[in-house]
């Protein structure tokens, strides 16, 4: 049984027949069998049904923060992913805020990101700019003078769709066609009408 006063939070349907025995949870929170499957070590306490699982406020912050941290690590390798595709683009670590890292090409900042990839700022025509803070939820001006130039700041969704990372990719490469050399901005330009129109501009 559980420990009186313990507050308890139910994961799944309202139970529909009386606990039938109690499961114990592994020491670093995993979830038990009867959400995510595998063996139970003693640890943590759910209480089991047929029907539903109870477990701990204690183990559902561990399980929530789990998934929090996979998807920031998620968010950054498909943001260098993106990046990668760019000529001479590197990523900079900028240590006087707090290792968050920003995207270069040749000493130059077109994407700025929070240290999880949750928060990004990039450059776009005043036109698109206005159309992103308009239409996208959570969009808006850069700060320091930075939004009257066209940078725009975006929260990447949780559950940001295929389509939406795809939508990103434009993004990040048109600021890196506004701020990298005509040298380098041509060649990211000539990719990109051959991947819309099919052959070369």
């Amino acid at each position: 049984m559980q420990d009186p006063g313990e507050p308890l939070r139910r994961v799944g349907r309202a139970p529909t027949e009386p606990y039938e025995r109690e499961e114990t949870l592994d020491d670093r929170g995993d979830p038990p069998s009867s959400i995510v499957g595998g063996d139970r070590r003693p640890g943590h306490r759910a209480i089991r049904s047929s029907k539903f699982t109870i477990v701990s406020p204690k183990v559902l912050r561990r399980w929530t923060a789990d998934a929090h941290n996979r998807a920031m690590v998620a968010n950054m390798s498909r943001l260098e992913r993106i990046v990668d595709e760019l000529p001479e683009a590197q990523r900079v670590d900028i240590e006087e805020w707090g290792g968050h890292p920003s995207f270069r090409v040749r000493g130059k900042n077109f994407v700025f990101s929070d240290a999880d990839a949750t928060s990004l700022s990039f450059k776009l025509t005043k036109d698109e700019a206005a159309a992103v803070i308009a239409t996208e939820s959570g969009a808006e001006p850069v700060g320091y003078g930075l939004g009257r130039h066209g940078w725009v700041s975006v929260r990447v969704p949780r559950d940001g769709t295929d389509e939406w990372w795809a939508q990103l990719r434009e993004w990040v490469r048109t600021s890196y066609t506004l701020i990298a050399p005509k040298t380098l901005a041509r060649v990211v330009l000539a990719e990109d009408a051959v991947s819309t129109t099919g052959g070369p501009a």
